[in-house]
């Protein structure tokens, strides 16, 4: 993955190019790159927070983190005309149960009580959805930050011509943190070093390898 990030062939369309080649200038790497090293290194950010926030029983806060991070990955996964958070959200839900088979005996939170959760963390007004003390457990979120964090790698590693194009063509944007790309810069240095994007996160002995049994009814 060091070699390759800097030899990537894909390219951007149209509107997403010229957004990308600043930071491809700055970096040397292809304009594809550049945005997946963005979007990779945003997912660990998501994690790494959610991971601390876990740690301290603050699943409120966690749970809102974590779901973001799903409604990127949905974003990267989804055609352009799929609009809509939710629609977005059931997309990277989607796809991050289908990165691997569950373990034995391991029931998958499902997807209908995760949106709801997220409608409810994004507006803790709103009744709290049945079957809301399942989702609000370590092993919930140690399903969906493992996840999240193999879709930190898969995207770059088995990424099909169909998620290719459809990543190419995700309206997705680098913010800037104090005048630095953050992100990009940060990742590089990790790639760089010998990992993945979805190794050695922050605070992940919070959640790694807190998979057992979740449903949400």
């Amino acid at each position: 993955m060091k070699s390759s990030i800097r030899r990537v062939r894909h390219l951007l369309p149209r509107g997403e190019a010229e957004v990308w080649a600043p930071v491809s200038g700055r970096y040397g790497v292809p304009a594809y790159g550049c945005k997946y090293l963005y979007t990779a290194g945003v997912l660990r950010e998501f994690i790494g927070a959610a991971g601390l926030l876990v740690g301290q029983g603050q699943y409120f806060a966690a749970a809102s983190l974590s779901l973001n991070g799903a409604e990127l990955v949905g974003r990267c996964v989804s055609e352009r005309t799929e609009q809509g958070v939710t629609q977005r959200l059931r997309n990277g839900l989607g796809y991050l149960e289908n990165l691997e088979a569950a373990a034995a005996g391991e029931q998958l939170p499902e997807a209908d009580a995760l949106v709801k959760l997220r409608g409810f963390t994004a507006h803790p007004t709103l009744e709290p959805p049945v079957g809301s003390e399942l989702q609000f457990s370590h092993a919930a979120f140690g399903y969906l930050l493992d996840r999240l964090a193999l879709a930190a790698d898969r995207l770059w590693t088995d990424a099909d011509a169909s998620v290719v194009r459809k990543f190419s063509g995700a309206k997705i944007a680098p913010m800037r943190a104090d005048g630095d790309n953050r992100y990009v810069e940060t990742l590089l240095a990790h790639i760089d070093a010998g990992h993945t994007p979805g190794t050695r996160i922050p605070y992940e002995e919070s959640w790694r390898g807190r998979t057992a049994a979740v449903v949400g009814r």
